[in-house]
């Protein structure tokens, strides 16, 4: 800047020209670094006084129409212009810087690590004077989401289901079933999703309330849970999931042929925190413990009559349910005798269905039905008799042993198993002509009338020494008749019972009836009565027949007959037990139960019937039964139809249970009673119950038609039941009779 200078003197003299000058150092800009930092996925929004000018001067000419006037990525090392207020992309974020030096920021997620964006910027004064500098931001990486499944072990059981092994009414299944716990999600960058086996738990990051489903598998009731996300303290980027496992059926098997001690059940986590970035897979796993077959045998014992109905248990087949029950084998021992051939009649069993699920037995090869057992895929049998065994001494007497001496008013086959003619010696069977006062004759091969031959019209009589008139009494159930040259007409049977009270039993015999050794098997009384005696009456025979051969049947000391099944038992998913189920016949006395748990079952009689230390099972059958439970947890059954426990409502069957009890766990079953019901029958048309001496009688209709009069009298019952001297807790009758429906002591559906 110049200044000009003139001037004269006093006397108007002027000097030379001259300048006074004077130097004006300009004002710049000042601009100096700045920098700042941000988490990868975060926004850093700075405002203008915080801004990068904060330390930056725009000097005394003052800035040109806003301080900052280009911005550019990277440092550039010179002035950049343009781009203000402009998006700029970085290597880590995008930057939005502002003409007053705010600026906007951010920061990128997801990133493996973090690093340092630069950002070059420049200001500019209003005469045009620039300064440049950098912007440098650092993106600190977060640690992605981690999961801890912590060390618990989930397990359930399913033995302890409602069908399973180890379920009884006097275990616990707390703690068996379910399975609780939880997991923690370590997530600095926020929640984010949450998804168990694809189902979403979370809505915009956040945990809804309440509880959320998720099968096992499609269409399994088994299920996961989950009941809570929440973060432990806000802000401390801990999340803890709590659920609860629940087992309601049994876990299917994979592969069926290849049983597993436990299973697994898998479910798969996947997440993502706030930032996007996902965690590496997860599953948590539940370990299923496997329910298998466990051995249930309730043996039986039973009265040896025609109509019985026997069934027990052989296996708890367990929450899997039954796959496949085969019956293996079947064997027989006889206490006191050395025989293990069965028989009826004479007969030996034969036997079908080996292999299978049910056996069943005849007498001979194709002959008359003796009993059925079946095994049954829920672990349970049934075993119907429909003839009786032979519980006895066979004795094999032939009248072609001893000496033929021509025509006799009688023949004898002796104790000794010899034959002859002397009335004085200990006979077990007298042979002599029926009617016409007609002789018996025998020679070397055979027996008749007259002659030694069997002819048309003549009829033989066959007295058995019931009475013991030449020795001791033999107790004579059935007999064998053999006989030769039989190929034409027929021999008509009439039996006689010792009894004396019973109607003969009548039938006939044609030569395809005859076995191999050409001998008929004479049917055995139904109600195992002991035999007087049998008459043979010959018609349209030919006339050389003749009866080759008498044996009989006698009761001795031999006892009872076990016979053994053997089975296989196999459940759904493959597991399988093996064992065997004994069931013991006897002729007569009380049936008693031992200390193991027993199946019971009386005859077409009166039986008395006893359970031991077990939990048994007592069918008193057709007939007036008494039943002791003893100690256990008992059930008294009865069954419906031709061979069930019902009499008539002219003659109801009169059971007496002894010792029913509640506090036992006692049961009484009579839902196969009443399955012939209608089906609109209600309650008081098939069950009543009245107070009784010395207990709670109850009243039962099978078809539905009881009364109950204006009197209190009950009529139309077919069966009736004491309890004898039970503890009604001061209940009414009716009272009690529906406590024991609603405890499930009385099985009435």
């Amino acid at each position: 800047m110049n200044y000009e200078i003139a001037f004269t003197d006093g006397l108007g003299q002027a000097a030379a020209g001259a300048s006074l000058e004077v130097t004006v150092v300009d004002d710049a800009p000042l601009a100096d670094p700045n920098s700042n930092s941000v988490d990868e996925g975060a926004v850093l929004d700075v405002s203008a006084e915080d801004g990068v000018l904060k330390s930056d001067q725009i000097g005394a000419d003052g800035p040109s129409n806003g301080w900052i006037t280009g911005v550019a990525f990277g440092d550039q090392g010179e002035d950049v212009s343009g781009d203000v207020g402009v998006a700029i992309e970085g290597t880590y974020g995008t930057l939005v810087l502002n003409a007053d030096g705010s600026y906007l920021y951010t920061a990128k997620a997801g990133l493996e690590a973090g690093g340092v964006d630069a950002f070059t910027y420049t200001i500019t004064d209003a005469d045009g004077d620039t300064a440049t500098t950098t912007l440098s931001i650092t993106v600190d990486d977060i640690a992605g989401p981690t999961l801890d499944l912590g060390d618990g072990t989930l397990s359930v059981n399913e033995a302890y289901l409602p069908d399973g092994t180890l379920r009884t009414d006097y275990s616990s299944s707390e703690g068996q079933l379910t399975a609780s716990g939880s997991f923690t999600i370590t997530a600095p960058g926020g929640l984010g999703t949450l998804a168990i086996d694809g189902v979403e738990l979370l809505t915009d990051g956040a945990w809804g309330g309440g509880s959320i489903e998720i099968p096992a598998s499609e269409g399994s009731e088994n299920v996961l849970r989950v009941t809570d996300v929440s973060e432990t303290e806000p802000g401390s980027g801990v999340w803890t999931v709590s659920y609860v496992f629940e087992l309601n059926e049994a876990k299917a098997h994979l592969d069926g042929d290849t049983p597993l001690d436990d299973l697994l059940v898998n479910y798969e986590i996947a997440f993502t925190d706030g930032l996007g970035q996902a965690a590496a897979g997860a599953s948590l796993e539940v370990t299923v413990f496997d329910d298998a077959p466990l051995l249930d045998i309730r043996d039986g014992i039973f009265q040896n009559t025609a109509d019985t109905l026997l069934f027990g248990t052989f296996a708890k087949m367990g929450a899997d349910g039954g796959g496949q029950v085969t019956l293996t084998g079947v064997s027989v021992e006889f206490t006191g005798s050395e025989s293990n051939t069965l028989t009826s009649g004479g007969v030996p069993l034969v036997y079908s269905g080996l292999g299978t699920s049910m056996i069943t037995a005849t007498a001979g090869d194709g002959g008359p039905l003796v009993f059925t057992m079946e095994a049954k895929l829920d672990g349970s049998y049934t075993f119907i008799q429909h003839a009786p065994v032979d519980l006895s001494r066979l004795d094999v007497d032939t009248v072609a042993e001893g000496s033929a001496g021509g025509p006799k008013d009688a023949y004898y086959i002796y104790e000794d198993g010899s034959f002859g003619s002397d009335p004085n010696k200990d006979w077990l069977v007298e042979i002599t002509a029926s009617g016409g006062g007609e002789l018996v004759n025998a020679n070397n091969n055979q027996l008749g009338v007259g002659t030694a031959n069997f002819n048309d019209g003549q009829s033989i009589l066959l007295n058995f020494d019931d009475a013991g008139d030449s020795g001791a009494a033999n107790e004579v159930f059935t007999a064998q008749v053999g006989f030769n040259k039989f190929d034409t007409g027929i021999v008509s049977y009439t039996i006689y019972y010792a009894n004396g009270a019973s109607s003969p039993l009548t039938g006939s015999i044609t030569p395809d009836d005859l076995d191999s050794e050409g001998f008929f098997a004479l049917p055995v009384s139904p109600d195992g009565l002991l035999v007087d005696k049998i008459e043979l009456a010959a018609s349209g025979t030919n006339q050389s027949m003749g009866v080759s051969g008498i044996n009989t049947f006698v009761l001795d000391d031999i006892g009872a007959a076990d016979i053994n099944f053997d089975f296989d038992a196999i459940d759904a998913d493959g597991d399988d037990v093996s064992g065997s189920i004994m069931l013991t016949a006897q002729n007569s006395g009380v049936i008693m139960g031992t200390e193991e748990n027993n199946a019971l079952a009386g005859g077409s009689g009166n039986n008395e019937i006893r359970g031991g230390d077990g939990d048994d099972i007592l069918i008193g059958g057709a007939g007036d039964d008494i039943l002791y439970g003893g100690a256990g947890a008992d059930t008294f059954a009865w069954s419906f139809g031709q061979d069930g426990d019902q009499g008539t409502t002219d003659s109801p069957a009169q059971d007496v249970v002894m010792d029913f009890s509640v506090g036992e766990g006692d049961t009484l079953t009579i839902s196969e009673l009443l399955s012939g019901l209608p089906q609109d029958a209600g309650q008081d048309d098939y069950i009543l119950a009245e107070e009784s001496e010395g207990g709670i009688l109850l009243h039962i209709s099978t078809s539905g038609g009881l009364s109950l009069g204006g009197d209190g009298e009950i009529t139309g019952a077919d069966q009736t039941i004491l309890l004898n001297n039970v503890d009604t807790g001061g209940l009414s009758a009716s009272d009690y009779l529906n406590s024991l429906i609603e405890n499930g002591q009385l099985d009435i559906d």
